[in-house]
């Protein structure tokens, strides 16, 4: 079957904003790494640098260690920093990376996902606009190299908002 003749809509029919403009303030920026710079420091770890990469609700705080701690130290931080402050931690080659919640999440349109140079350049036959990850980064997928697609969540998680953006895109 051959498009004939068809159209897209175009994007200015959606509202929403930039994909720059992530509201995070430079004093929850310094807080959060006096925080992580503290923690280690309770346990005798030394950082050596902290990066880090700002997303539309999460910011990732890449931990470069002075030098390698033991397991059951990393297994300890973990634990604390889940406990006390219900941040993700993953650990790296050379250290973690630490994921805390922004202060002020901001709204991802989807008019700025179809908007960017990813979903653009994408060569996907069935392009589906994920989002954004927690580093920025526009998420695009092909509906075509999914056999099966299961979509779960709880209640009021996004879950139909996410039907509407997959025939959307």
């Amino acid at each position: 079957m051959e498009k004939k003749n068809y159209e897209l809509p175009p994007l200015s029919l959606l509202g929403g904003n930039k994909l720059d403009n992530y509201a995070v303030s430079d004093e929850e920026i310094a807080d959060n790494k006096e925080k992580l710079l503290s923690l280690f420091r309770s346990y005798g770890i030394d950082v050596n640098n902290i990066e880090v990469s700002n997303g539309p609700s999460v910011s990732a705080y890449s931990i470069a260690l002075k030098k390698r701690i033991k397991k059951s130290d990393y297994e300890k931080i973990s634990k604390e920093v889940l406990m006390s402050y219900g941040y993700r931690i993953q650990k790296t080659d050379d250290g973690c990376l630490i994921e805390i919640p922004n202060r002020t999440p901001t709204i991802v349109s989807l008019k700025s996902v179809l908007e960017s140079n990813v979903f653009r350049s994408c060569n996907a036959e069935l392009p589906v606009a994920l989002g954004v990850n927690t580093s920025g980064t526009v998420k695009v997928t092909d509906l075509t190299q999914m056999p099966h697609l299961l979509i779960g969540g709880a209640t009021g998680q996004g879950k139909t908002d996410f039907l509407n953006a997959m025939v959307m895109s």
